[in-house]
């Protein structure tokens, strides 16, 4: 890559990051693993196939941390930052059945 290219590159990069603070962009930490499980939760089947519900608390909690990661990094798909409402949890069908 030529050096004009890779400061082109930086330069969006530093435009999209400003943009994204303007918008209330927040970094995370650990303390965030509840207040954005949906979007964990999201992540976890969109990009690396595990429900939430398979994993022990431990793995979770592990995993959380690439997850944060990537979300600082604002690596992720932009309606992660918008907010999730509800989330994959498990991969079980529960076939409940409706009185009419």
């Amino acid at each position: 890559m030529s050096e004009k290219r890779g400061e082109e590159i930086r330069n969006l990069a530093s435009i999209r990051i400003a943009e994204r603070e303007k918008e209330g962009f927040k970094e995370l930490s650990d303390e965030d693993y509840f207040s954005k499980n949906n979007e964990f939760s999201t992540w976890l089947k969109e990009e690396r196939g595990i429900y939430f519900s398979d994993l022990s608390s431990e793995a979770a909690r592990d995993i959380f941390s690439s997850f944060i990661k990537a979300w600082n990094k604002q690596k992720l798909q932009p309606w992660y930052y918008e907010g999730i409402a509800s989330a994959p949890r498990t991969a079980h069908n529960w076939k409940i059945k409706h009185d009419k």
